[in-house]
């Protein structure tokens, strides 16, 4: 496996970090992250089905039948590729 090199500055960093060794730090860091961005996807859903009135198996039914309008219009469109 390759050797990872941090700059001086990091090190201090990592030393308030939870974990017994770099692995388990990295590992904290990369879990922390993966929640942070979970939490962005959840919040993100949340605001469409708010917007729609409906959750998104139901938003794709309502796109596909036409109902919410031209399914290629951008905004549409951008919301159903979110």
């Amino acid at each position: 496996m390759p050797k990872l090199e941090l700059s001086p500055e990091i090190k201090p960093i990592l030393e308030n970090i939870s974990g017994n060794n770099l692995n388990d730090k990295i590992a904290h860091l990369l879990a922390s992250e993966l929640r942070r961005f979970l939490s962005e996807c959840e919040l993100e859903t949340l605001q469409l089905e708010i917007k729609y009135g409906c959750e998104y198996e139901e938003f794709k039914k309502r796109l596909r039948a036409g109902k919410l309008g031209n399914e290629f219009a951008h905004p549409l469109e951008q919301d159903a590729m979110r």
